[in-house]
């Protein structure tokens, strides 16, 4: 990965805790509850599988988006490459 790249996801990721979380790493009330709220929203811990194709993938992108919320709200530097496609 390059320098820069690395830079630009450490600043992607401390804006998302900036957002949720308190600097001792606390989730913010607002935060704690729009996560909670969009946990709701995506189904995240329903265990629901529809059967309808399009649906799932529906559902399926909704779980990534909140997955992604949460990793990136507890990423830090020894952890940009597990957060990036390449190797």
């Amino acid at each position: 990965m390059r320098p820069e790249e690395r830079v630009r996801l450490l600043r992607v990721a401390e804006a998302y805790r900036a957002v949720f979380m308190l600097p001792n790493g606390d989730n913010t009330p607002h935060g704690a509850e729009v996560l909670r709220d969009l946990a709701r929203f995506t189904g995240m811990f329903t265990g629901a599988v529809p059967t309808d194709p399009t649906q799932a993938t529906v559902m399926a992108t909704l779980h990534a988006v909140y997955a992604h919320i949460m990793q990136m709200l507890n990423t830090r530097g020894d952890d940009i490459p597990t957060i990036t496609q390449e190797d």
